[in-house]
């Protein structure tokens, strides 16, 4: 029997060899391309309306950001018009999103498709009730922040008193935030501070403002109209302290 010369073996073993490495390579690189590509599906503001036993839903709206941070809002409907935002930071774990928010508490998440996820429950289970659909939330596009830009009006202009509402977007999501006033009197409420829009709803903490106040002021939009109120219903009375005469900067304000 002719037996094979032995650079040829060698040679045979060296393109085994080579062929190996750039298999593991483009495995890797596979891997790698999958899990970007589920980061930037997950990424992204999510929003559904969850069921409630005293109320007729809670508005939840939970935020993914490309950095890894993460932002959850909710708001019960027909209450205060108060909605309460916590962050944390989220990872991929297996097929399931894992959220870890500041108090060390977790939630999971499945991606559905491109545009839902499911809310799963502590043992990342899916809700199998008749209420499961409540439990989808749905991907929707983000407010623009420029378009918030103006000046909304609470009150009648020319008729008595009335306060102005004044949002101008300087950098990213934030914002500039004023509230002026107009009245024969000389008392009526008057504010300026820095708001971030997170959620579809800007927010300004009013401790940067005056460090004995606790409340965050929160601004959200619908259609034309901007409530400004706090993120926590016992702390309304903060958005006192910059009016004269028992105003508050809280209430509904129209565009102009």
């Amino acid at each position: 029997m002719m037996k094979k010369p032995l650079t040829s073996l060698v040679f045979v073993a060296l393109l085994s060899l080579t062929a190996c490495k750039k298999t593991g390579n483009v495995a890797k690189e596979t891997s790698a391309a999958d899990s970007t590509q589920v980061t930037r599906t997950v990424s992204g503001m999510y929003e559904g309306v969850l069921p409630c036993a005293d109320c007729p839903g809670i508005e939840t709206t939970v935020a993914f950001n490309d950095d890894a941070t993460v932002s959850k809002t909710i708001l019960y409907q027909d209450r205060d018009k108060t909605s309460e935002t916590e962050k944390g930071n989220w990872k991929l774990n297996g097929p399931y999103v894992e959220v870890t928010f500041a108090d060390n508490q977790k939630e999971f998440y499945l991606i559905k498709t491109d545009s839902t996820i499911a809310i799963l429950d502590q043992d990342k289970k899916e809700v199998q009730t008749d209420l499961a659909s409540h439990y989808i939330l749905s991907k929707e596009k983000p407010l623009e922040p420029k378009t918030l830009n103006g000046n909304y009006i609470q009150g009648e202009v020319g008729k008595g008193y009335y306060q102005t509402l004044s949002l101008k977007n300087t950098t990213d999501n934030e914002f500039d935030v004023a509230v002026t006033f107009k009245a024969a009197t000389k008392k009526g409420c008057e504010f300026k501070g820095k708001g971030v829009l997170v959620n579809n709803r800007i927010e300004v903490n009013l401790k940067d403002t005056n460090p004995n106040l606790k409340a965050i002021m929160t601004i959200s939009f619908d259609s034309k109209t901007a409530t400004v109120s706090t993120s926590k219903f016992n702390e309304r009375y903060d958005l006192m302290y910059f009016c004269g005469g028992g105003g508050t900067l809280g209430g509904d304000y129209n565009r102009e």
